[in-house]
């Protein structure tokens, strides 16, 4: 698929620390509130734009449960995606900034859980998370993501893949540094979001 790949916020030209005082600002714009535990129970950053802005996540991981790759899909810039060790706090809010709503497939019992207990973000407190899944179990459609997109005629290149060969994928890469496993553990999280974005319009969404 063509679309374009930031593998992490760095590639922007910006040093780490510029990064973070851009999301602290784009936060401190909104009125909704991210609970940041890394920092204190106390401390909220927004995430909410003046413009309404939809985004489609997706999470890969390894065999020990940590996060390798995050996928954000925004109808208006594309595909966004970080790599481990370039996942924190800041770089994901920097690729959320803006959103009001985002989408997921299972994400309320595994995505969103496991960014909030790596990254200290409850991202289902200060956005509006519409969890697909239960989208299709109302429209009689049950099994993961892949069976779905199976049963809907929703199309990827990477088939066969599922999310057990995506953390051998990650061990291939983090052991031999197989940048060719890291590439197609890529494209398979990009279409996991990409898909996210046509299963939505399928549920008439």
């Amino acid at each position: 698929m063509a679309s374009s790949r930031w593998r992490d916020v760095d590639d922007h030209g910006r040093s780490e620390d510029a990064v973070h005082n851009h999301a602290s600002e784009a936060v401190r714009s909104g009125a909704t509130q991210l609970n940041l535990k890394h920092e204190t129970r106390n401390t909220k950053r927004s995430l909410l734009a003046p413009n309404s802005e939809l985004a489609y996540l997706d999470i890969e991981t390894s065999w020990s449960r940590h996060i390798t790759v995050i996928g954000v899909y925004r109808p208006s810039c594309g595909i966004r995606q970080l790599v481990w060790p370039k996942i924190t706090p800041p770089a994901l809010l920097d690729l959320l900034e803006g959103t009001r709503t985002l989408f997921t497939y299972n994400g309320s019992r595994f995505d969103l859980p496991v960014i909030e207990i790596h990254l200290g973000l409850d991202l289902a407190e200060c956005l509006n998370h519409r969890d697909l899944m239960h989208d299709c179990w109302q429209n009689g459609l049950y099994g993961g993501l892949k069976r779905v997109e199976q049963i809907l005629g929703i199309h990827r290149d990477t088939e066969g893949i599922d999310g057990l060969a995506a953390m051998n994928l990650w061990e291939r890469y983090k052991k031999y540094r197989d940048e060719e496993a890291l590439e197609v553990l890529l494209r398979y999280n990009q279409e996991d979001v990409e898909n996210l974005e046509i299963l939505a319009r399928k549920l008439g969404l």
